[in-house]
């Protein structure tokens, strides 16, 4: 879950993000990516489905989000315990196995790095350390063997670095739509792809944004969140945040060429 803060002139409110609708506007994004290396992953739907899906074991999360009882609020995906965080992951790549083997070798790839980045939280801890390396162990070896399966059908085309292409296109795309919704903007933004290529975003108001160069295949693309839209307060436990009255609050984003 994401929670980004609005101001209304009457109250302040948080718009809590399910990490399956962020991660279903990545796959959006990566739909209308105009980029031949990009379309060159196959099998392309089951890597467009990867995409879209990679934090499906989000769900029950995001439906209950747990709290910090110090801060008063709910917690966001960064701030979640180290355990929570694993479990989820192992229901995501779970999810993206019952998709395909690239799925499921892109997928667990993602999470390996987000856990090997936050390796500084967990590395000086044993109790941490543990449960971290059974985790890298685990999906390192299961890895090479979503691989194998994979690269099977055609090991001409589908080679390691083409799996190392998807994984870095997944990054992007996930990246991309975290920053979209995970703070009002206004500034501008520039991504690398990884093709090498920059491309930067500049915001036009709220939702909306003009990108340059150009990187879609239309000349503008919306897209709907749905997010819940609740007063900020101090919430100490789970059951009393459950409680809150809240709205459904959709952020229907706008990209352009022109301003």
């Amino acid at each position: 879950m994401l929670r980004r803060v609005e101001h209304t002139d009457s109250s302040d409110f948080w718009i809590l993000v399910p990490q399956i609708e962020h991660a279903r506007l990545s796959g959006a994004l990566a739909q209308s990516w105009r980029d031949d290396s990009l379309a060159a992953i196959e099998p392309h739907a089951e890597f467009m489905a990867a995409i879209a899906h990679h934090d499906d074991g989000w769900a029950d999360w995001d439906a209950a989000p747990d709290v910090d009882p110090s801060a008063g609020r709910p917690l966001s995906f960064v701030e979640m315990p180290l355990e929570a965080s694993i479990d989820i992951w192992r229901r995501s790549i779970y999810l993206a196995r019952s998709r395909g083997p690239l799925a499921a070798h892109v997928v667990s790839a993602h999470f390996t790095a987000l856990l090997q980045k936050s390796s500084p939280k967990w590395s000086l801890d044993p109790a941490r350390f543990q449960t971290s390396r059974q985790f890298l162990d685990d999906q390192s070896e299961h890895r090479e063997q979503w691989l194998a399966e994979w690269q099977s059908v055609n090991p001409a085309v589908r080679t390691r670095k083409l799996a190392e292409r998807a994984l870095a296109y997944l990054q992007f795309f996930d990246g991309l739509s975290l920053w979209l919704c995970g703070a009002l903007r206004s500034e501008v933004q520039t991504f690398q792809s990884p093709q090498g290529y920059e491309v930067s975003f500049l915001a036009r108001g709220p939702l909306r944004f003009t990108v340059e160069p150009w990187p879609f295949v239309v000349q503008r693309v919306t897209w709907s969140v749905r997010g819940r839209r609740v007063p900020i307060g101090r919430y100490v436990t789970r059951e009393i945040f459950a409680s809150a009255p809240y709205e459904l609050a959709d952020l229907d984003f706008e990209l352009s060429r022109d301003a």
